[in-house]
């Protein structure tokens, strides 16, 4: 199955008895980092305790998430457009659900979640080729796809089970040299870049720097 792939902070949300706390990755409490909605939605649901993957973000005038602006939210102290995305369930009320196929701790999570596209979203997924939702996902120049095994039970930490597969082209160059600014004696023009192709390495072309 296949979910719309978000650019923000990947959080885990632990709900007991009303009381919330926001965890990143390596297990940081980011929970005062954004704001009091986020974590009073998620104590709104009807848990007595909970574990909840999703990530929060921050979304553009197209509907697509946005990092950078997330990052100058959170600079300038502003918490209004904060969006958490939740999907998946690793725990509910004494349960360890860590083992059940995740299609059906997808489905009880969605039934937690209100409908009504606050700031609490359950992110849903496709079943269709996955190459097709993708190339839809990049016309609305959305991050990209994340692709799951619907039957997979949950693992922490990097899996074969999920394949991320991004809209965005990148890539990794050398710099090579740098070619003087015409404008200015005391500026950079542009750096040289390669890209080794069998051993040797091959320039690839320039880019604009903007450096002093």
């Amino acid at each position: 199955l296949h979910e719309i792939k978000f650019d923000g902070y990947r959080l885990e949300a632990r709900i007991e008895a009303g009381r919330v706390r926001l965890l990143t990755r390596s297990g940081l409490d980011w929970t005062k980092k954004f704001g009091k909605d986020v974590p009073a939605a998620l104590g709104d649901l009807p848990v007595g305790t909970a574990i909840i993957d999703g990530e929060l973000v921050v979304e553009t005038g197209s509907g697509a998430s946005d990092f950078s602006a997330l990052q100058a939210d959170l600079s300038d102290g502003r918490d209004d457009r904060f969006v958490f995305y939740v999907f998946d369930l690793l725990h509910l009320d004494g349960y360890d659900l860590t083992r059940v196929p995740l299609e059906a701790r997808k489905s009880l999570l969605a039934k937690l979640v209100p409908e009504d596209d606050g700031i609490l979203r359950y992110s849903g997924h496709f079943d269709e080729n996955g190459a097709l939702v993708l190339r839809h996902a990049c016309r609305l120049s959305l991050e990209g796809v994340v692709s799951k095994l619907r039957d997979a039970p949950y693992r922490a930490g990097r899996s074969k089970n999920w394949i991320k597969s991004k809209c965005s082209a990148r890539q990794e160059f050398v710099v090579g040299g740098f070619v003087p600014s015409t404008v200015s004696r005391q500026a950079i023009g542009s750096l040289v870049l390669g890209l080794y192709k069998n051993g040797k390495l091959e320039p690839v072309g320039r880019v604009g720097t903007g450096f002093s």
